[in-house]
């Protein structure tokens, strides 16, 4: 190699340039900036012990991606309120990391805090009950009576009784027996002999989900409730007991079998069954939801494309939006204080903040709600972030339906919204197009239409920020991921000239390959032929159900793409597995379309793993970079 005064020439990487090499590290070094941060994912508000005031704990996830891991840690706060409605928190000097913890659950009092810690491979479940200073108990759970707790933000239940004698919590299904051999030779399985109680399991998909529940006494393992999640298309369906209200612990809890009733059957998009209320879209609910009237709960919902804090009167019926109004932010219910709440607000160009709300003149019928700023370990960010971000402006636009030809129902021809993000100062835009906040009429729409009404709403979009001047036409990128990476490669394929370049992650490009391949088989039926899909849905497609997926699907229309297009597909995705992307993009490749394949091979469908996230976006921006410059 040759030397020089800036010493030996780098020898590049194969198919690699100079130019390509230092997009890479330049990118890199930003995203590592953003990866850094920190994001508060839930709270806890307890009575201080010297009785002035509250202590709030704060539970914070920091991607780690040395270990390809997220750090989980803990950080407290004493909370004080002052006499002119001014609040005061003094933080604890350091976190504490919660290693090895699958999820945490404090007491009602505070004084006690459950520690579950999921199974590697064969290993037993084991939860922990700390108290002030010591583990008061300690229980190991084989894999013959459970798999591993439920952890995610959907299906994840685990609560505390009120005298904080049990627990309950929602885990796989045992793994079934498996033969095993000795010195002697085989060995016939048999079953556990455990002194355990009855649990009923139900499907949910391909997994079963026990409910449990722990008596902290006898660490006896009791039936709960009878729980079927149904799933039809994309869709939870949610039956429980008529007489169950709750997924939380209740003390009428019975052992004989509850009569099962379906509370849901004119609608196929259900779940998380506390309250029914209109205009509602709560994934999770505050395990204490309540204000001290005993009849107002405060909640976080979906309204359109913002995310909103609710107030909502079980007795009379009444919905307030409390967040701000005239806010596009996003709010989060962390916990509440007493008859205060504790949130947390954010939009795509600002870091989380956290905000205390309290209730002015609440005796009057003028009554509204007020947020103050709460300074926070968690506010720090790099000032390259803070620059970069400040950078930055977004605004929520109204987008009118132009053909409204297919969509029959009200709900599905009201204007969408889009999110538009923006450089101040030169052309840098992010459009992301609303959904899921918009009524269930409109939700309900879309099934048997997708590829038409979902791709008209997209594209509208696109006409609508070219036509008022806020972008180029001939600077488009696309980039979806699962249904998304459906729209990417369907708009790929129907608009070819409209989009430079296009990026996706784990997509579902034809729907006749992945109804025979992936976990939910029911979705491809109820998305291609509408709402009474789930009635002819079989696990043996016929050559015309298999037709009409091809018709449906973007594969449908690879012929026609000339976009250069970056793939990053899960090797470990049962939703959309890897086949599925691996045909398509084999299709572009014979074309001769550019076309740059990346494979996580102990990813799932999410590529959520720190390294793995980190990796996606550093290749989608060099990729994006390259055909927009």
């Amino acid at each position: 190699m040759d030397g020089s005064k800036d010493g030996p020439l780098k020898e590049m990487p194969l198919g690699i340039d100079a130019a390509t090499e230092e997009e890479y590290a330049s990118q890199s070094r930003l995203l590592q900036e953003f990866t850094s941060m920190s994001s508060v994912d839930k709270a806890w508000v307890f009575k201080s012990d010297s009785g002035f005031g509250s202590q709030a704990m704060f539970l914070i996830s920091q991607p780690n991606l040395l270990a390809n891991k997220m750090k989980k840690f803990i950080l407290s706060s004493h909370v004080s309120r002052g006499s002119n409605k001014s609040v005061s928190f003094q933080w604890t000097p350091l976190p504490v990391e919660m290693t090895g913890v699958s999820v945490i659950a404090p007491s009602p009092s505070g004084e006690k805090l459950l520690v579950a810690r999921n199974p590697e491979k064969e290993s037993p479940c084991r939860f922990e009950i700390w108290s002030q200073a010591q583990v008061e108990k300690e229980f190991h759970i084989p894999p013959s009576v459970h798999g591993p707790v439920y952890t995610d933000g959907w299906f994840q239940g685990i609560s505390w009784n009120h005298d904080e004698t049990r627990i309950t919590y929602v885990a796989e299904e045992p793994s079934p027996s498996k033969p095993t051999f000795t010195s002697q030779g085989y060995k016939k399985c048999g079953s556990t002999d455990t002194d355990l109680g009855r649990v009923l399991c139900m499907r949910l998909r391909h997994q079963t989900l026990n409910q449990k529940l722990m008596d902290m006494n006898s660490s006896e393992l009791l039936f709960v409730q009878c729980i079927r999640l149904l799933y039809f298309g994309d869709s939870l369906c949610l039956v429980i007991s008529y007489n169950y209200q709750s997924l939380h612990f209740s003390r009428d809890c019975s052992t004989e079998d509850p009569p099962l009733v379906n509370l849901t059957q004119s609608i196929s998009s259900a779940f998380n069954p506390l309250f029914s209320f209109p205009g509602l879209y709560c994934s999770s609910i505050l395990s204490n939801p309540w204000l001290s009237d005993g009849r107002t709960m405060i909640i976080s919902s979906i309204w359109c494309s913002c995310q909103v804090i609710l107030s909502v009167n079980v007795l009379g019926g009444e919905v307030l939006r409390i967040s701000p109004t005239n806010s596009s932010f996003s709010w989060s219910v962390l916990t509440l204080d007493g008859d205060n709440i504790i949130a947390v607000s954010s939009s795509p160009v600002d870091v989380p903040h956290i905000k205390y709300g309290y209730l002015v003149d609440k005796e009057s019928k003028n009554a509204s709600w007020s947020w103050l700023n709460v300074a926070s370990p968690t506010d720090e960010c790099p000032e390259k972030v803070k620059s970069l971000l400040s950078s930055l402006w977004f605004s929520i636009m109204k987008i009118p339906i132009r053909d409204v030809s297919d969509s029959p129902t009200k709900g599905a021809t009201n204007p969408i919204e889009a999110i538009f993000v923006s450089s101040k100062t030169k052309r840098n835009d992010a459009l992301n197009p609303g959904s899921l906040g918009f009524g269930e009429e409109a939700l309900q729409s879309l099934p048997g239409k997708i590829g038409s009404q979902d791709l008209k709403d997209v594209l509208a979009a696109v006409d609508h920020v070219i036509d008022v001047g806020l972008a180029s036409p001939s600077k488009i990128a696309v980039l979806g991921g699962s249904h998304g990476g459906f729209l990417t490669t369907h708009l790929i394929g129907q608009e070819p000239e409209k989009f430079v370049v296009a990026a996706t992650r784990n997509p579902a490009c034809n729907l006749a390959l992945m109804v025979g391949t992936t976990d939910i088989p029911d979705w491809c039926y109820v998305e291609a032929y509408g709402s009474e899909g789930k009635n002819s849905f079989t696990e043996a497609p016929s050559a015309e159900h298999l037709t009409l997926f091809h018709r449906m699907s973007p594969i449908s229309h690879v012929s026609k793409v000339k976009t250069p297009t970056l793939f990053l597909l899960g090797a470990q995705d049962i939703r959309l597995p890897i086949s599925i992307g691996l045909q398509y993009s084999r299709a572009l490749k014979e074309k001769g379309v550019p076309v740059k394949v990346i494979v996580f091979p102990h990813d799932n469908h999410a590529i959520d793993r720190p390294q793995s996230d980190f990796e996606s976006f550093l290749n989608i921006g060099v990729w994006f970079k390259k055909y927009l410059s």
